[in-house]
């Protein structure tokens, strides 16, 4: 594996090819897992300017503690309206052209983002960022296999202790917490599980319906770990 520094070196310098490449002064990023991905912040709420020079992470008072914490190499801003202080990043740096993630903004927000930028041209970007994430670096298949060898060992756990007359309820609560209890910042979904006539239900949502003896039962489930989904 990679150390941390360089492969975050690696992933903001494949985005700023791809924003050279389109002929764009910067990019504005609004998930929280390529913020992750970039900046190795973990918090809720934040948005981030990438250009050929910087990497501003911009996030409200409540996590400026956390984002010193977990970021290297990028400005952090602290902003009340997370909008507001990104267009006065990227008009103090003189970005003229700006990309943004579309599918990741609402209308409104885009609205207000326009209404602020009325000098900058900004262009809705999708499978652009999508396609660099698609193939996965070394550090992200160790996590991801990782995750995967979490969620195995929480269910071989879990089906040991799994007995009739336990409602499903209960069955997807005893393998939501020993994942978390194994490491998991949570579960990738909420945990599905459906006995008898209910595991033709593919998508069905745990009731208090008692599980019956040699029954069949449908288990579907996966752990987060470092911001990566496991599904098994």
């Amino acid at each position: 594996m990679q150390d941390i520094a360089t492969a975050t070196r690696d992933r903001i310098g494949r985005f700023r090819a791809v924003v050279g490449e389109l002929g764009l002064d910067g990019l504005a990023l609004f998930s929280r897992p390529n913020i992750r991905y970039l900046t190795g912040f973990s918090g809720s709420v934040a948005q981030l300017v990438l250009s050929e020079r910087d990497l501003i992470l911009i996030v409200d008072g409540r996590y400026t503690t956390q984002a010193a914490g977990e970021t290297s190499g990028c400005a952090v801003i602290e902003g009340r309206e997370p909008l507001p202080a990104l267009a006065d990043a990227v008009r103090s740096r003189g970005l003229k052209s700006l990309g943004f993630e579309a599918a990741a903004i609402s209308v409104a927000d885009f609205q207000v983002l326009k209404a602020r930028l009325t000098d900058v041209e900004l262009k809705p970007l999708t499978d652009e960022l999508a396609l660099l994430r698609a193939r996965k670096d070394s550090d992200e298949i160790s996590i991801l296999s990782e995750a995967a060898e979490l969620s195995a060992a929480a269910l071989a756990d879990v089906l040991g202790r799994m007995r009739p007359g336990q409602t499903e309820r209960e069955l997807a609560l005893d393998l939501d917490m020993e994942m978390r209890r194994r490491g998991a910042e949570k579960a990738s979904f909420d945990v599905i599980v459906a006995g008898g006539p209910r595991a033709a239900l593919p998508h069905a949502k745990p009731t208090d319906r008692p599980l019956g003896r040699g029954e069949l039962v449908l288990i579907d489930y996966g752990a987060v770990l470092k911001g990566y989904c496991a599904d098994e």
